[in-house]
């Protein structure tokens, strides 16, 4: 799994309901629905489960159709062909009227660099590197792989950056060797996919999180 610190506003799509976890502690549960806009102005929704401490008599604070911005811990699993986008909140408050859909944050993220690593200039003449990494998730059934696609702007690709080597970034003590470790700042998800060539839902997929990266 990938794991991100993200600020997420959209609009809830079910009724919240109470569930209980294998510890028998109660939760809340709801879809929460984000429209990405694309750069030729088109809309793609992402629906992000949602889970927060809570009973079934706060169940009703969290009505379809009402637009919240929660903010808290999101995972991203792998299983087939479908990529499921987990929130644990925090912290969950009504959106402003003027508020828009957004996925904030940053993602850490551990794995390797994949075969095809590219050197570009954009439009300015300043060079960027485009890589894909991917993290892998022991499953019951064997293991279930993530890529994710980087952009580094305003660098040239660096000596590390060669297929095989380990992309590490995590705030906890890391074990073993590590390769090098990668920082890079924030970028908003329609400057990012407009440099991309893929289809829209892919471009999601690979960047994962408006405005996050590894941090």
């Amino acid at each position: 799994m990938i794991k991100c610190n993200v600020t997420v506003c959209g609009t809830i799509g079910r009724e919240a309901a109470s569930r209980t976890g294998k510890e028998g502690k109660t939760f809340l549960s709801f879809p929460l629905r984000v429209a990405i806009q694309g750069k030729d102005g088109q809309s793609e929704t992402v629906e992000i489960g949602v889970s927060r401490d809570g009973g079934q008599d706060e169940a009703a604070g969290y009505r379809k159709g009402s637009r919240i911005v929660a903010t808290g811990t999101m995972y991203l699993k792998r299983r087939g062909e479908r990529l499921y986008f987990n929130l644990f909140a925090d912290r969950i408050v009504p959106a402003a009227a003027d508020a828009a859909d957004a996925i904030e944050g940053e993602m850490s993220f551990r794995g390797k660099a994949g075969k095809n690593i590219e050197e570009r200039k954009d439009k300015n003449g300043k060079p960027y590197t485009v890589f894909s990494a991917f993290s892998a998730e022991k499953t019951e059934d064997g293991f279930e792989y993530q890529w994710v696609r980087f952009l580094c702007f305003d660098r040239g690709r660096e000596e590390w950056l060669q297929p095989g080597a380990r992309v590490l970034s995590y705030d906890s003590p890391l074990y073993g060797r590590r390769t090098a470790q990668m920082r890079l700042a924030p970028l908003p998800f329609t400057d990012v996919y407009a440099v991309q060539q893929m289809p829209f839902d892919q471009a999601v997929e690979q960047y994962a999180v408006t405005g996050g990266v590894p941090k």
